[in-house]
């Protein structure tokens, strides 16, 4: 073999290698632990834990006042995004919170207080989630027919996939979620300066081995086809994480007769809570699709 090929033959192994090796360590969480808590929004709390695959989660119940579950108050589950953890979403939980509804927050396993993990992906993310359904249901002071799902990033990419198997999830509310594996791919590639081609191509043909899993069948594109719940899709247009066109083939795909979208025109990946328009179309939302009575008395 002469130079030129001894060299393009290294710099093809180079570039597999290279993927493999970055394929490998995007899905290992970064263990971060919570430092923050309920109490400091002054937010009434429980601390809890529960079972997922063999792994302990934490999370926290937050509960309106002298509520009952006579008064039939709906629970919002929300899930947090990728290397980020329960307290990410507690901005979230106040404005809802002051708001009547009650709330459960978690960490996915890797993440903050729960169990550590060697890696995390879709498929894992949305086994938490079913296990935290699961454990709402066995609480008797929970009303488990009046449930939402907010999710946030890769929490909105589960809140999606868990939707779309739960019909009886009552509304779903997504925000800065990615719709495609490829385009995610592409922007977390992009975020370095590398190419999709030869990359990306790389990267998914790992995960797929990997995994053994169906990445069009995973896909919150996919997904968001099979929900009939209320939806409202939000995204910032100068997302830097996931771009635009996330957004726009999630709505184009959202087959619910009720939907709504929240384009931000100034929203990033995390600061689209700093909107009014953004905490007030969510707020109106849920009122609108979830039965309570706390919120229609107050309304009265």
């Amino acid at each position: 073999m002469n130079l030129l090929g001894i060299i393009i033959v290294s710099v093809i192994v180079l570039i597999v290698v290279f993927s493999y090796v970055m394929s490998h360590y995007s899905l290992k969480p970064m263990h971060r632990k919570k430092n923050k808590s309920p109490d400091m929004y002054e937010l009434p709390f429980e601390e809890v834990y529960f079972p997922s695959v063999g792994m302990n989660l934490h999370g926290w119940m937050i509960k309106q006042p002298g509520y009952s579950i006579s008064e039939k108050i709906p629970l919002v589950v929300l899930l947090h995004g990728w290397e980020s953890n329960a307290q990410g979403m507690l901005p979230h939980a106040k404005y809802l919170y002051d708001h009547g509804f009650n709330l459960f927050l978690y960490d996915a396993r890797g993440h903050g207080d729960s169990d550590p993990v060697e890696y995390m992906n879709l498929i894992r993310f949305t086994e938490d989630a079913e296990s935290a359904i699961a454990y709402l249901r066995t609480r008797p002071d929970i009303d488990s027919q009046n449930i939402a799902l907010f999710g946030h990033s890769m929490g909105a990419a589960t809140a999606i996939t868990l939707a779309s198997r739960h019909p009886e999830i009552r509304a779903l509310v997504a925000s800065s979620s990615f719709a495609l594996f490829k385009s995610m791919i592409r922007d977390m590639l992009g975020a370095r300066h590398l190419p999709y081609f030869p990359f990306g191509s790389l990267f998914f043909l790992f995960w797929k081995w990997r995994f053994s899993f169906d990445p069009h069948e995973w896909a919150p594109g996919t997904s968001i086809r099979k929900i009939t719940m209320p939806v409202l899709i939000a995204h910032g247009r100068k997302d830097e994480l996931f771009k635009f066109d996330h957004f726009e083939n999630l709505w184009s795909s959202a087959s619910s007769k009720i939907k709504e979208q929240v384009v931000l025109e100034d929203g990033t990946h995390r600061n689209l809570y700093e909107f009014s328009n953004y905490k007030e179309s969510i707020i109106k939302f849920l009122k609108q699709n979830l039965y309570n009575p706390k919120i229609e008395k107050q309304s009265a």
